[in-house]
């Protein structure tokens, strides 16, 4: 069985354990908690002045969302570049609309394997294969990525297609340095070899500028595409908005693609994409740089609108402005503490015992690799914790589509779980695996 089919029967697994909405998903990647108060409030706020009801008559997306968000991308890269970006439903889509895009129209061979950094959810390997060309992950024993110089030398030897790089990757939260970046990104270039770049999983404050810049700099090129949503960096799962980052010259091509497909992306919520993203660079680089935003769309409001008919009242979100920027950053730096409070948690718990020590740059996962964790009794282990403990844990059989050549497994944690509920959890993992550590087969009939 295919590790994304794994997945989806973990899910089954945990819903049928008994007395299953107090179990602790240990594990849960995007249903874990509330959106912030901040972009709730701007999320209804466009339901109130009916702004979902329009239709923004651009298929990549109404122009003052783009343009904000290509600029803010340009800001915190401190470029003077522009860059395109186009609106998609989620960035599962863009990821399908790009290679849908790439090899439709000639720009990658499928004759050549894609290459994946690492392994990762296994979303890219079924996608990859649903397009015909083989898929490869490119592991190192210790779990951990490569380092740059074998990733350039894999990449000249096997010549891929394209190059996926999962920012932070999942599940082991690794961001490595901007230079590690750059040399991967100059290998791949030298290659032909397209650099599809996932930042689903990247929380706000996890952006390093200077890898910005680096990322950023290969769009510009034309040799690197970025997929992003507010799907898990703010728990919008719900809401399938998210955006493709690419080159200018892109932009129309992406766009007919989207058009071909469903007229028009989504139009909710894009909006609160634009603010969310002008709150992030605040976030970065102060709220000065936020405010130049707020002049920019008073002083154009008026013309922002002329696509809708002439009885339509001019929403007036300008007065939500400051107060969303405010309440945002707050909201992200009580999030920031709660993973790093479940991170020392669980070193505390933990790292007597720990293969390796835990990693955390980035994201909201880490891993937990115990001695007792044996590759032999992993899918066991997976149901004794859930039906006997009530923890339920993705392991590490759930991400590989390769062969596990180690002795042990490792279960990804999710930082994002209640202080409180967390701690629950690790207390399950620890009687079960250092104390316990009893393994029968359970009746789950």
């Amino acid at each position: 069985m295919d590790a994304t089919k794994l997945v989806y029967e973990s899910f089954k697994l945990f819903s049928s354990v008994p007395n299953s909405n107090s179990a602790i998903h240990m594990s849960s990647g995007v249903n874990w908690q509330d959106a912030s108060q901040s972009i709730i409030d701007l999320l209804k706020t466009e339901l109130d002045m009916k702004l979902t009801y329009k239709n923004y008559g651009r298929s990549s997306g109404a122009k003052i969302v783009t343009d904000i968000v290509s600029n803010v991308e340009k800001t915190l890269a401190s470029s003077k570049e522009k860059i395109s970006t186009v609106i998609v439903n989620g960035a599962s889509d863009g990821a399908h609309i790009l290679l849908s895009h790439l090899i439709d129209s000639g720009k990658i061979d499928t004759n050549h394997d894609a290459l994946m950094l690492g392994y990762s959810f296994p979303f890219y390997s079924t996608l990859i294969k649903g397009f015909d060309f083989g898929y490869q992950e490119y592991i190192c024993p210790e779990n951990i990525l490569p380092s740059a110089e074998l990733v350039s030398q894999k990449i000249a030897e096997m010549r891929p297609s394209i190059l996926v790089i999962a920012l932070p990757h999942n599940p082991t939260g690794i961001i490595q340095s901007a230079d590690y970046y750059r040399d991967v990104i100059a290998a791949a270039k030298r290659s032909g070899t397209i650099v599809i770049v996932d930042r689903v999983c990247l929380m706000p404050w996890d952006m390093d500028l200077d890898l910005q810049a680096v990322i950023y700099d290969g769009i510009v090129s034309g040799s690197v595409f970025v997929v992003d949503s507010l799907s898990k960096s703010n728990s919008l799962a719900g809401v399938r908005i998210g955006y493709i980052l690419a080159a200018t010259q892109y932009n129309d091509e992406l766009e007919e693609v989207i058009r071909y497909r469903n007229l028009n992306p989504a139009v909710f919520s894009t909006p609160t994409m634009a603010m969310c993203k002008i709150a992030t660079l605040a976030l970065h680089k102060g709220k000065s740089e936020a405010k130049k935003y707020k002049r920019l769309l008073r002083r154009y409001y008026s013309r922002l609108w002329l696509e809708y008919p002439s009885d339509f009242e001019i929403p007036d979100l300008l007065s939500m402005f400051d107060n969303t920027i405010d309440n945002y950053i707050l909201d992200q730096q009580k999030l920031r503490r709660r993973f790093d409070q479940n991170c020392q948690m669980t070193k505390a718990m933990f790292s007597a015992d720990m293969l390796k020590p835990a990693i955390f740059d980035g994201g909201f996962n880490m891993l937990l690799e115990l001695p007792q964790m044996w590759t032999e009794y992993e899918s066991e282990d997976q149901r004794i914790l859930a039906f006997k403990y009530g923890v339920c844990v993705l392991t590490e059989r759930c991400f590989r589509n390769s062969t596990n050549e180690k002795d042990v497994y490792f279960i990804r944690l999710s930082l994002t779980l209640p202080i409180e509920e967390f701690y629950k959890g690790l207390v399950g993992l620890q009687q079960y695996y250092l104390t316990d550590c009893g393994r029968q087969l359970l009746d789950c009939a």
